[in-house]
């Protein structure tokens, strides 16, 4: 797995891989305020503060993370002809799986290969759907409970890649593609609170990087579209604490960083329901940590992800184990601020929420990605 350091607002960033923990813990333990200096080395800024303030962390047992067949297979037969651009961040020749499976870190594009890795996991490889799932906003006391501010509750986040695809025809990639996507997503509609019923954004993201994603906002009480900037990726929408380009942990444009590699060491990662140490080779974020123009630490975004056949509770079961993310946190560190979502919500019971791979079947077509279906689902 990778934790990430980020400098919001500018363009450098850090990344740190998380391996399997080798410090003075054992399944069964439990860090608290009380005793997180034992894993302080483990941990990033961000988690640290997480838990000081009353996040606890329950040590379990590692467990191999096993790569799905197909994506396997798709690393091993094309993975070689993968290379960086003249650039040093593009990336150039690639059609499915792994783009970079043999990393050294004398490599001097090493960081930029890492992100790419990351950027072409086995989470979604060809499309998903995120159905169904509640989010709250709140101030959040030392020790104490979230005051919920907002509840939001939201209908669908959608994505779908044009590129790298292993199970939905057409495969490796959709073609004709005279656009040059290389992958659309959209969130929407908003279906609570009142204020913001009917919100939602789609945009398209290019395989050419110098190309800036195209994003749109619909906003139905002023029955107006209005379009994202760059820059406007960042911002953190109707009071609550996440931002596109900060999904799963890093959701921007791999070229639009500058990536530098610091080192190797071993970190406790959330990987299988709980927090625990856990391998990298899954090649996910974590938790990824945030700072402000200033340097100061800012922001922490966690992933609760859990890797089995089956979300919990039962739907669609894959023939393999894959990634499910039950709940992520965004926390906000300078204004004692967090927003929690999960997916799906319990108000939907059987509903499993996660549909990965399921083209058609869920829904996930290209025409869902157009202004005109946001405005039609916002009405």
């Amino acid at each position: 797995m990778q934790a990430a350091l980020r400098v919001a607002g500018a363009l450098v960033a850090v990344i740190v891989l998380a391996s399997t923990a080798t410090a003075d813990v054992a399944p069964g333990d439990r860090i608290t305020s009380e005793n997180v200096e034992r894993v302080k080395d483990l941990i990033s800024p961000g988690l640290e503060w997480c838990i000081r303030h009353g996040f606890p962390l329950t040590i379990i047992e590692t467990r191999r993370i096993i790569w799905p067949q197909a994506y396997k297979e798709a690393t091993e037969k094309y993975s070689q002809q993968v290379r960086l651009g003249a650039d040093g961040l593009s990336l150039k020749d690639y059609v499915a799986g792994l783009p970079f499976p043999n990393l050294q870190p004398s490599d001097s594009q090493l960081a930029a290969k890492i992100m790419w890795n990351y950027n072409h996991n086995f989470f979604a490889t060809d499309d998903l759907d995120a159905r169904n799932f509640d989010a709250d906003t709140g101030s959040i006391a030392d020790h104490g409970p979230m005051t919920v501010e907002r509840h939001f509750l939201l209908d669908h986040f959608r994505r779908l890649w044009w590129i790298g695809r292993l199970y939905v025809d057409p495969k490796p990639e959709k073609t004709p593609n005279a656009a040059g996507y290389e992958l659309q997503q959209g969130l929407y509609p908003i279906l609570e609170p009142y204020d913001v019923k009917g919100v939602g954004f789609v945009s398209n993201r290019y395989l050419d990087f110098a190309k800036q994603d195209d994003a749109w906002l619909y906003l139905p009480a002023l029955r107006r579209i209005r379009r994202l900037s760059t820059a406007q990726r960042s911002d953190a929408l109707f009071g609550q604490d996440t931002d596109v380009d900060s999904y799963g942990g890093y959701a921007g444009q791999i070229g639009w960083m500058d990536w530098k590699y610091l080192g190797e060491r071993d970190l406790l990662a959330l990987v299988h329901g709980q927090h625990f140490p856990a391998k990298w080779q899954a090649w996910g974020i974590p938790y990824s940590d945030i700072y402000d123009r200033s340097g100061e630490l800012w922001k922490i975004w966690i992933n609760d992800v859990t890797i089995r056949k089956q979300i919990i509770g039962g739907g669609i079961e894959y023939p393999e184990e894959r990634i499910f993310a039950p709940a992520i946190v965004m926390v906000d560190m300078q204004l004692d601020h967090a927003t929690k979502a999960s997916i799906p919500s319990q108000r939907f019971p059987g509903e499993q929420g996660w549909y990965f791979n399921q083209g058609e079947q869920a829904g996930i077509t290209d025409d869902w990605f157009t202004v005109a279906a946001l405005v039609n689902a916002g009405h």
